[in-house]
């Protein structure tokens, strides 16, 4: 059945998930940043032939540097990214602590391991879970994390966007800036020029509009790009 860690625990399973995958390796956390011990383990997992994804929702330039030695590894981006969660075949855990505090113990962290086979309703969601939010990622490869500033630029350069009214993500289409229920709202007047909320390329709060749909500053950069 389910069994619940605290910090050493937590530390042990990840460490037993990756040491222990024969097909599958991923992880989903907010940050791209590693420690030492869990990226020795990844690009061990590598060596040995198995498959690794890595979703992340925010990074920096430092971040990145080392990820060219994860030769093979499927990276994606995907904003918005809170989950943490480790998983291999067959286990998967979910737990508070992020791929940088591996190791640490003065942290207090929380978390549940899954059983493939003891708990294989809730594995088996989950995993599905895990599928889900790594089919509506973008694909990056390793060397465009060295050209994309994950803070100051438009996520069309992602391959995402923002409703301009509700901030959903959607994908990146200045001629469809509304997700499905926004555009249905906004086709009862069909106003372009109706102010909306958000800034379909970068997703800041600002005021656009169906005929406008992106701020200033990505628009120039959008007008640069193409």
């Amino acid at each position: 059945m389910a069994e619940f860690l605290s910090t050493d625990g937590i530390a042990q399973s990840i460490d037993n998930i990756l040491s222990s995958a024969k097909t599958e390796v991923g992880l989903i956390g907010p940050y791209l940043a590693f420690h030492p011990a869990l990226f020795l383990r990844m690009k061990r997992c590598l060596e040995r032939g198995v498959r690794v994804t890595i979703v992340y929702g925010k990074s920096d330039r430092q971040s990145c540097c080392g990820l060219a030695d994860l030769e093979g590894v499927q990276l994606f981006y995907r904003r918005n990214i809170r989950a943490k969660c480790y998983y291999n075949e067959s286990q998967l855990l979910v737990g508070s602590m992020t791929w940088h505090a591996f190791e640490a113990r003065d942290h207090r962290e929380m978390g549940i391991l899954l059983d493939a086979v003891a708990d294989a309703d809730a594995f088996e969601r989950a995993k599905l879970e895990a599928r889900s939010i790594i089919s509506s990622a973008v694909r990056l490869r390793v060397s465009d994390l060295a050209e994309v500033d994950h803070e100051d630029a438009p996520l069309h350069q992602l391959g995402g966007g923002t409703c301009i009214r509700c901030s959903e993500e959607v994908p990146f289409d200045p001629a469809r800036a509304l997700c499905r229920e926004c555009h249905f709202a906004w086709a009862r007047f069909e106003d372009a020029k109706h102010l909306e909320n958000y800034c379909h390329a970068c997703g800041a709060r600002e005021d656009t509009s169906v005929g406008n749909p992106v701020c200033r500053r990505c628009a120039r950069v959008y007008a640069t790009s193409n």
